[in-house]
């Protein structure tokens, strides 16, 4: 890997790590961090990483994977767009 896609991995994992933190505080904690689409579908070491960097949690939050279908919301939106409903 470049030191260029070195830190732009770095930089993203810093700035999930913090809206995941600042919406933990705003909330008194969570009890789930859902990943989804192509983190959450395909890039387990990055899951692991934002995860590993939020130990400050007290209590362990689950991690749940989810599979999205943004193409079918496409098509759906796409469709009423088309046929006027």
């Amino acid at each position: 890997m470049t030191p260029r896609a070195t830190l732009a991995i770095a930089v993203y994992l810093h700035r999930l790590r913090g809206g995941i933190a600042s919406m933990a505080a705003a909330l008194g904690g969570v009890d789930v961090i859902v990943f989804t689409a192509g983190v959450g579908e395909h890039a387990a070491e990055i899951r692991d990483e934002v995860v590993a960097g939020l130990g400050f949690l007290a209590d362990a939050p689950r991690v749940l994977t989810v599979h999205a279908r943004e193409d079918l919301e496409i098509a759906r939106q796409a469709r009423a767009l088309l046929t006027g409903g």
